[in-house]
Parts: C-alpha cells; structure tokens; sequence
C-alpha cells in the first residue's frame, strides 16, 4: 500500500486547483466578454506590477513542485535537484525582467502597490 498523502495538503491542492481553472476560464474568455464579438484584438486588461508577480510566483511555485515531485518519484530522464529548480526560477526571472523591467525578487515593492 502506498504513503498516504497529507489531508491537508491534499485539501489545500484541491482548493488551489479549482481557483487555477477559474482563473484560467477568465483568462481564456476574456476577449468574448469585453465586446462580445470575440476578436482576438478586442480585450486589453492593463495587469499591474503585482498581477504580474502574483502570476510569476503562482507559476513558480506549480513547477518547482512539479519539479521536486518528478526528482523524487524518478519520473524525470535526468536528474534534477535542487540547483536546477533554482535555475529554472532565475530563468522566469529573467524572462520576466527582460520582457516588463520587473525584478520578481522585489516582491514586496509590487505588493504596496494599488
């Protein structure tokens, strides 16, 4: 018989899950319900700094658990540790910080804003 897996954190995946898929049918009908034609061009949402580095710490947070599950249930072809999960966190940082001039590391800044 296999580990029980933790009530709790079950519960709490449950919870974050279900707010994933709603946040996600947003995201993905936004444009239909702006004007109702659903053109690709009609919606622009203006995402502040801390949209963005909510949706930044959301994703990183999914894969580096993705990540250290994989590594430690041996699903993965190489060997991931935990320098590469630190690696693929850097590399959204970096992505996030060329593409907006966001620095994901000044969380607290982005947090104080309105």
């Amino acid at each position: 018989m296999g580990k029980k897996i933790n009530n709790s954190a079950e519960k709490q995946y449950e919870r974050i899950s279900e707010m994933l898929d709603k946040l996600t049918d947003e995201c993905l009908n936004q444009d239909i319900d702006y004007n109702g034609e659903g053109s690709r061009n009609s919606a622009y949402i203006h995402y502040t700094n801390r949209d963005i580095v909510n949706a930044c710490t959301i994703f990183n947070s999914i894969l580096s658990n993705r990540m250290a599950h994989d590594m430690i249930k041996g699903h993965n072809d190489k060997e991931i540790n935990s320098k590469e999960i630190e690696k693929a966190g850097k590399q959204i940082r970096q992505i996030v910080l060329d593409m907006t001039k966001l620095d994901t590391h000044k969380i607290v800044e982005y947090y104080n804003e309105k």
